[in-house]
């Protein structure tokens, strides 16, 4: 490789009956470079010879890279061919940004495409096809504004008008402007075939110290864009529940995925109301946040008011019901999601993310090894005092701080062997971690940090014999002079069960992959933990629902009481854009706004996925005790309720759930 280049690897695969373990990656392109791994998606089932595309990447300073193609943890065959790697050049970029454009448009072709075959429109049919003709032999626009939303470019006009046009002939007197409430975190697309029978009101069941929400989705049936004025009547009285205004806008996930609704911007008020532009056929939401702190318990109502340019206003009612039980101030679930302060997104604005951390429940900080203080030795090899300079700066700059994940970096060679270049289990290496082990702990119980309130991460995501060795020798040390120290082990599917085994005895904290908790699994990591834990790496594409809300419930259900995700702020250029850097994106916040760091979807069903779980043990603690025979109908009424979510996996079936259980505690705090 050129050090200093950037790549673009394609090969082809085909693979038959391809079916991953729990945990399982299935067949993939590895590729491994000096300043960083990736790989390709993963594939499974049975599929025809498909190019698939990774990068661009830059090598930096590697001067080669090793390729590797496996079928990882899965039954089956798998095919690779034809793998090639071709440097960017600027003729490669403009023809790589193409074959993004068209991808994007291929994608949104199949969409709108299924639209209209399950309206039978073959009006709209004919329509699309000659659109997709066109665009194979045009060279569409690849300078867009992501933050705008779509459409992008003017067949793309043209398809989302289509759209508009098949949901038009369907809605005949529906208007220009269609309104209608969904769940928050349901499927967002950015077209779909808009429902004959529409919900005019929201039902909002909450709690008193916590934020819910309301979505109205709308969606504009003429043939221009429109520009509609939204205002919210908000509810009467002085201990009603405050309600803010956002817009929810669909993104490019990249690589020709789906569009739907993420980023939830403020909607900007001018006279108590907001303006937004519809272009044709795009679905877009006004997003109601609603915040009961301070509130009084009581019904509540709201009027959601939207006046296109052209035809009659559309009311949509929000009642909330707010309940006389109060979200508790500390959460009984421990979550983290690696929120460091240097990313690009953060800028000077860590003040910001410092609140919104804390808003959205973040209770434990995993600190780097740059964070701690490392040993050094004097002339005559005695440990000297550490340095806590950077550590007290990181307790400083953070809030709510119950649990911190130290992360030495024992993976790297460079730490295992202490920075000191000592040869990792000779005699010099074990005093000289004791010591500094122990000195560490005394800094730590000084700054109020007992061994209940550390964990100790001593290499990240041990897979593979190297980082697993690092566990087991590091931990030894630690489990033989502080038993009372959590070591942690956060593994995933690539680990086998003979690395878990190897560092099994060492571990007290297990913190695996939810994606690997089949029965097998979670009977292992159960048996040989103090404290349960699990993690998700959660990239753009992540189902709202499905990943962030609904994983407390699975967490609850298993009996894990710690949860982390990666990663709060992990974006290199804009989160908005996909293709303005070479990693795959993951933060679930974005750029754009300086009063804030605009907030997913997918954020809010975190912190609405930490509440849930809180409901769930005021369930379980209320429970505990001795209850009336009315209260015992209550509570297996709720439970019946929650077993009912976690069998359908659904958001009413959750709302629902969630519904009894407040009703739950209801019936019991009156007692």
């Amino acid at each position: 490789m050129k050090p200093g280049a950037s790549y673009l690897f394609t090969f082809f695969v085909r693979t038959q009956d391809v079916e991953p373990a729990a945990g399982g990656m299935g067949a993939r392109l590895y590729i491994e470079k000096s300043s960083g791994d990736r790989a390709s998606t993963r594939q499974q089932g049975t599929m025809p010879w498909t190019q698939i595309r990774v990068g661009p990447i830059e090598v930096g300073d590697a001067s080669f890279v090793t390729l590797m193609c496996y079928l990882h943890q899965a039954s089956g065959t798998v095919w690779f061919d034809d793998i090639s790697v071709v440097e960017v050049t600027e003729a490669v970029a403009r023809s790589l940004a193409q074959q993004q454009m068209q991808a994007r448009f291929a994608s949104d072709v199949t969409v709108v495409r299924a639209l209209a075959v399950e309206a039978d429109d073959q009006a709209a049919l004919e329509q699309i096809n000659a659109l997709q003709e066109r665009a194979w032999e045009s060279e569409l626009e690849t300078e867009v504004d992501y933050r705008a939303g779509p459409p992008w470019f003017p067949m793309h006009v043209e398809l989302f008008r289509v759209a508009a046009q098949v949901n038009a002939r369907r809605l005949r007197d529906a208007g220009a402007v269609v309104a209608w409430v969904d769940d928050p975190f349901a499927a967002f697309p950015a077209a779909q075939l808009i429902p004959d029978e529409r919900d005019a009101s929201a039902e909002v069941v909450m709690c008193r110290d916590e934020r819910d929400q309301a979505l109205v989705k709308l969606c504009n049936l003429a043939d221009e864009p429109m520009a509609v004025k939204v205002a919210v009547a908000p509810p009467a009285g002085d201990g009603a529940p405050a309600i803010a205004l956002r817009e929810v806008i669909c993104i490019d996930p990249g690589l020709g995925g789906q569009m739907y609704g993420d980023p939830l911007p403020l909607l900007d008020l001018t006279d108590g109301r907001a303006t937004m532009t519809l272009p044709p056929g795009v679905v877009r939401g006004v997003w109601l946040q609603i915040d009961s702190a301070g509130a009084a318990p009581g019904d509540y109502r709201a009027a959601l008011t939207i006046t296109p340019a052209a035809g009659a206003p559309v009311v949509r009612q929000v009642n909330i019901r707010l309940l006389p039980v109060a979200m508790p101030a500390e959460k009984p679930v421990v979550t983290w999601n690696y929120s460091y302060e240097n990313y690009w997104i953060m800028g000077e604005r860590w003040e910001q993310a410092r609140r919104d951390l804390v808003e959205h429940h973040i209770n434990a900080y995993c600190w780097p090894h740059p964070y701690l203080p490392w040993p050094v030795l004097g002339e005559d090899g005695v440990l000297q005092p550490l340095d806590w300079s950077r550590f007290d700066a990181g307790l400083r700059s953070h809030d709510n701080i119950r649990w911190l994940l130290l992360w030495p970096g024992f993976e790297w060679g460079e730490n295992v062997r202490l920075k000191l270049d000592l040869e990792p289990g000779s005699d010099e290496w074990r005093r000289v971690f004791v010591e500094w082990f122990t000195a560490l702990r005394e800094g730590l119980a000084a700054r109020g940090f007992g061994p209940d309130r550390v964990a100790w991460y001593l290499a990240d995501e041990p897979c593979n014999l190297a980082r697993a060795t690092a566990v087991q020798l590091t931990g030894e040390v630690i489990r033989e002079i502080a038993p009372d120290a959590y070591v942690l082990a956060n593994p995933y599917g690539a680990a086998t069960q003979e690395l878990l085994e190897m560092m099994d005895p060492v571990v007290n904290l297990w913190c695996p992959s939810l994606s690997m908790l089949d029965d097998e699994h979670l009977e292992f990591f159960r048996a040989g933990t103090e404290v349960f834990w699990s993690y998700q790496v959660l990239a753009k594409t992540a189902d709202p629902f499905g990943a962030y809300r609904f994983s407390f419930w699975r967490c609850h259900d298993r009996g894990i009481t710690g949860q982390g995700f990666w990663c709060y702020a992990d974006a290199k250029g804009s989160n908005w854009d996909p293709y303005d850097h070479e990693r795959a994106e993951y933060a679930p916040i974005y750029d754009g706004d300086p009063r804030e760091l605009i907030p997913g979807r997918r954020w809010e069903a975190w912190r609405e996925g930490v509440e849930d779980y809180t409901l769930l043990w005021m369930l379980d603690e209320a429970a505990d005790g001795e209850l009336t025979e009315a209260q015992q109908q209550v509570v297996a009424q709720a439970r019946t309720a929650v077993e009912t979510a976690m069998a359908e996996r659904t958001p009413p079936a959750v709302t629902d759930a969630r519904g009894e259980v407040l009703q739950a505690l209801v019936a019991m705090a009156a007692d």
